[in-house]
C-alpha cells in the first residue's frame, strides 16, 4: 500500500469512527462516557497517524482538534485547530470550528481577532457572523455586536434565532438588559427577548 492509499485508508476510518462522538457547526456535545473517551483517543491516534504520512493535511488537523474538543480538552482542540487555519488561512469552515470552540471557552478575544477581518472582508456564511457577534456581545460590545448579527439575518433571514440575538444586543446597547458574559446568560436573554 503506498503512504497515499494508507493515509487515505486510516483518514476514513478515523473520519467513520468519529461521527458519533464529533460535531462539526456547532452541534452540541454530550459528556463523554468511558467507552467514547476511549473512542476518542483512539482517534487521535489515527489522526496522529495520517499527519505522520501527510504532515500539511489540515482536515486531520481540524478533526483531531474537534476530537480533543469532544473530550473537554479546549486547549489542545484550540492548537490543532489553529493549524489546519495556518494551513488554509481562507476557510470559512476552519474559523467557524475555532470560533465555536474558543467562544465557548470564554476567549472572545481570540475570536473577534480571527473572525474580524473575515468579516470586515465579507463572507456568505451567516454563521460566521453569528459567532463573531456572540463574542463581541460578551466582550462589552453590544453596538458592534448588533450590526453582526443584522448581517446574519440578511444572510439567513429563515433562522429564527438571528433577529433575537440582534435584538438583545439592541436593548443591551440601549441599556434595557445587562450584557450577557457567558453563553448561558445569553440563552436566558434569548428567552427573556422572546417571552
Amino acid at each position: 500500500m503506498s503512504p497515499e492509499e494508507k493515509h487515505n485508508h486510516l483518514f476514513e476510518k478515523a473520519c467513520r469512527a468519529q461521527k458519533p462522538h464529533v460535531y462539526l457547526d456547532g452541534g452540541s456535545f454530550k459528556k463523554p462516557g468511558f467507552f467514547a473517551r476511549r473512542s476518542l483517543k483512539k482517534l487521535i491516534t489515527l489522526f496522529e497517524q495520517c499527519l505522520a504520512l501527510f504532515p500539511d493535511n489540515w482536515p486531520s488537523y481540524l478533526l483531531m482538534g474537534k476530537s480533543y474538543q469532544a473530550l473537554g480538552d479546549t486547549d489542545n482542540a484550540l492548537s490543532f485547530m489553529m493549524k489546519a487555519w495556518d494551513m488554509d488561512p481562507e476557510n470559512a469552515s476552519v474559523l467557524k470550528e475555532i470560533g465555536i470552540t474558543a467562544g465557548q471557552a470564554g476567549r472572545h478575544d481570540l475570536v473577534i481577532q480571527i473572525l474580524a477581518p473575515l468579516c470586515e472582508k465579507g463572507s456568505d456564511d451567516g454563521g460566521l457572523y453569528v459567532n463573531y457577534g456572540l463574542s463581541l456581545l460578551m466582550n462589552q460590545d453590544s453596538f458592534s455586536a448588533v450590526d453582526q448579527f443584522g448581517r446574519a439575518c440578511e444572510l439567513e433571514p429563515d433562522n429564527d434565532a438571528n433577529p433575537k440575538l440582534k435584538r438583545l444586543a439592541q436593548l443591551v446597547t440601549e441599556g434595557q438588559m445587562s450584557c450577557p458574559k457567558t453563553e448561558a446568560e445569553v440563552v436566558n436573554g434569548i428567552q427573556q427577548v422572546d417571552g
